[in-house]
């Protein structure tokens, strides 16, 4: 294996290998780092022949290609998981409401306390997202990448700050439609509780207010299971939209 083999193997997995150790699923604790590194080299392996070297001149051109390489699989990366943290910032805000936010868990996959219900719909997410082969695309659009003249100068422009931020808002106004419908309903038991108490306040109904409000945000998400199947579909096709989006933003013929 000679030096510029080498040499190309290593810049097309400064890309790859910061796409797969960033991104969801793949960024997850229970993977072996060693599995990862394997499958990127594999990959970069197969894309080495696509890097242009006769541009590269000298090791400070190796190096800033090296970095452009990094930042751009780090970005695309961090696009995808904005979004993959959609279904978990609308279990947040059902367990809010439920009373259920005191109750946290560990996280395993992203080394973090959560919710139990923000756990759930983030892996009923991922099921659902890999099922459609969301995780083969990810991966082809990325080795397709090295068709295409990287421009990560992009970063500077304000076009990619407006395109983050429109990000940002779907994302806050997806998981808030996501969870509006359960937290909804809350509001109606709440009402219909203030209603019984007034009428009736020798029930004491308040007493058992956050039994109630529980049992019933349990039986409302089982009885939504169906829709939120058919939700995250719709979910997966907008992420892989986006990132498609981010990916021409950065990358072009």
């Amino acid at each position: 294996m000679n030096m510029e083999l080498l040499t190309a193997m290593f810049l097309a997995f400064c890309r790859i290998g910061s796409f797969l150790f960033f991104l969801p699923v793949f960024s997850s604790r229970a993977l072996p780092a060693m599995a990862k590194m394997v499958f990127g080299l594999a990959l970069a392996a197969s894309v080495a022949d696509r890097i242009p070297l006769e541009k590269i001149d000298g090791v400070p051109a190796l190096f800033a290609y090296a970095a452009t390489q990094i930042i751009i699989g780090i970005a695309l990366a961090k696009i995808v998981e904005l979004f993959m943290s959609i279904p978990k910032m609308a279990g947040n805000l059902i367990d809010m409401d439920m009373g259920l936010a005191q109750v946290t868990l560990f996280d395993y996959n992203a080394g973090s306390q959560a919710t139990a219900l923000a756990i759930l719909l983030d892996i009923f997410f991922v099921i659902v997202f890999i099922s459609l082969g969301g995780i083969d695309y990810l991966v082809l659009a990325i080795m397709k990448s090295f068709q295409y003249t990287e421009t990560a100068a992009a970063l500077l422009h304000t076009d990619f700050l407006k395109m983050v931020l429109s990000t940002l808002l779907f994302a806050m106004t997806s998981a808030v439609e996501i969870a509006l419908p359960i937290m909804g309903s809350l509001f109606i038991i709440n009402f219909v509780m203030l209603i019984i108490g007034k009428s009736a306040p020798q029930l004491n109904i308040f007493a058992n207010a956050a039994m109630v409000k529980l049992t019933v945000g349990i039986l409302i998400m089982g009885a939504s299971v169906p829709m939120l199947g058919f939700v995250f579909k719709n979910l997966t096709a907008r992420l892989l939209e986006e990132y498609t989006n981010v990916f021409n933003f950065f990358l072009t013929k």
